[in-house]
């Protein structure tokens, strides 16, 4: 019998960003961190996925997820706020919504200039 190749683990620049979204959503909203120092490296990350792993093809589905995401982190925000959920709890919401938000942004701005530029 044929051995089969293994494919290794390829960790690629824009999931490598998504991932520092994660851990710098959670390590700010744990240790409870300087809310202006996480938002400017979040909104870092956020613009590293949107350059460097939003491919043409994907750029309208990337927007439907991140309003998709925005809204349901919006409800999320707003449950917290009537169910006194953890206050951790709540700034990982909104430390995702930063990221996610400027990651949205460039890439509708992206959509935008295109559109400008056909006409």
């Amino acid at each position: 019998m044929p051995r089969t190749r293994k494919t290794a683990f390829k960790l690629e620049a824009g999931t490598g960003w998504f991932l520092a979204i994660l851990l710098i959503s959670a390590a700010g909203a744990l240790w409870n961190l300087d809310m202006s120092i996480i938002a400017l490296v979040l909104g870092i990350c956020g613009a590293a996925v949107a350059i460097l792993n939003i491919r043409v093809d994907e750029e309208r589905d990337f927007l439907i997820g991140v309003t998709a995401l925005t809204v349901v982190l919006f409800a999320m925000i707003s449950v917290s706020e009537i169910a006194t959920l953890a206050l951790a709890a709540k700034a990982f919401f909104i430390n995702l919504l930063v990221a996610f938000g400027i990651a949205g942004f460039i890439v509708a701005l992206s959509l935008i200039a295109k559109v400008g530029l056909r006409r």
